[in-house]
């Protein structure tokens, strides 16, 4: 609007100066939007590597368990003797103790994280 006050040169001039400024402001939008984007998904995996270290961790303890309790899936349960079930169910017991108990970690740890996470992009990553 300012830019009709002048001759048709200068405003072509103009023009075509607010046209090249408004593509280099949109590249710049774009790169700085990128690195958010970036920024976010950083510390995200920052964060979120205590939680994945403790849910393998879980994990492990939870094969531990599985191989435990295998007694008492077997085809041939019935020659098993009694000593060597009740080895097994406290065998299993305890390993169920303790995979509950590193589940129960990795729940502490990850409702940490997400009191620590800030801002919406940071929830709806650790949502994932």
């Amino acid at each position: 609007a300012e830019a009709k006050k002048y001759g048709p040169e200068t405003q072509k001039r103009i023009a075509e100066e607010l046209n090249a400024h408004q593509s280099r402001l949109e590249g710049v939008a774009q790169k700085v939007e990128s690195f958010k984007k970036e920024t976010i998904e950083r510390k995200m995996a920052a964060m979120m590597a205590e939680v994945i270290d403790g849910l393998s961790a879980c994990e492990k303890k939870i094969e531990v368990l599985v191989k435990v309790a295998e007694i008492f899936s077997s085809d041939n349960i019935e020659t098993v003797s009694t000593s060597e079930l009740k080895e097994a169910v406290e065998k299993t017991a305890v390993a169920e103790q303790e995979a509950s108990a590193a589940m129960l970690e990795v729940r502490k740890v990850f409702a940490t994280k997400q009191k620590e996470a800030k801002g919406p992009d940071a929830v709806a990553a650790l949502g994932k």
